[in-house]
């Protein structure tokens, strides 16, 4: 949405699959698909838990359709710990373009994810999430200059609400207030400020 004045507008719209299959009472495996204007994305996926440990991970192909390299990339929790109320994992996030012949080859960020519920009253909760940027690095061709989050450069933190209409509708609304800043690297003379960020998102889920 723009505020000055242009109204709302469709950028990009999104068909979306899901699958999952529980292999005991620890584990689940799963596939996505995921298409859009601009790309088609095949996932594999998996849900791990163990007491208060957790695992999880997304690892996908990327079929490029605006002329750009195809991609493979993975947001991989590879250890989480849910203590309580609160749970906090480690995500590492690598993307890598095939056959890069412009600029970027791969990128890797290590985030910390926090979560924890504020407050339950009827039908309606409050939560809170916390996402912590603590190194973000880029490969490049040629080693061209470029820029990146600075070390805990890049830091956004949710207020979520839900709220359970029936049994089979809730509503939800989310807010994000993102605060970050650049670091260049290769003598890249970009402006290392990128501005605050925002993002509000209102959506439902029924079921059938």
């Amino acid at each position: 949405m723009d505020k000055e004045g242009k109204g709302i507008s469709s950028a990009n719209n999104r068909v979306q699959f899901d699958a999952w299959r529980k292999i005991n009472d620890n584990l689940k495996l799963g596939f996505r698909y995921r298409g859009q204007k601009d790309m088609d994305r095949f996932m594999a996926r998996y849900d791990f838990n163990y007491g208060m440990f957790l695992s999880s991970g997304d690892f996908w192909y990327q079929f490029n359709n605006n002329n750009a390299e195809d991609n493979i990339e993975m947001e991989w929790f590879p250890i989480g710990v849910k203590i309580g109320p609160v749970t906090a994992k480690y995500l590492l996030n690598y993307k890598e373009n095939n056959n890069a012949v412009k600029s970027e080859e791969s990128y890797t960020e290590h985030q910390i994810r926090l979560y924890a519920p504020l407050y339950k009253w009827d039908r309606l909760s409050l939560s809170t999430e916390a996402r912590i940027t603590l190194h973000a690095e880029k490969d490049m061709v040629n080693d061209k200059d470029y820029t990146t989050w600075e070390d805990f450069g890049r830091n956004r933190l949710y207020l979520k609400a839900n709220y359970a209409v029936s049994e089979d509708l809730n509503v939800y609304v989310n807010y994000a207030y993102e605060f970050n800043e650049n670091e260049r690297r290769n003598g890249s003379t970009a402006d290392e400020s990128v501005g605050n960020y925002q993002n509000l998102t209102f959506g439902w889920n029924y079921k059938f």
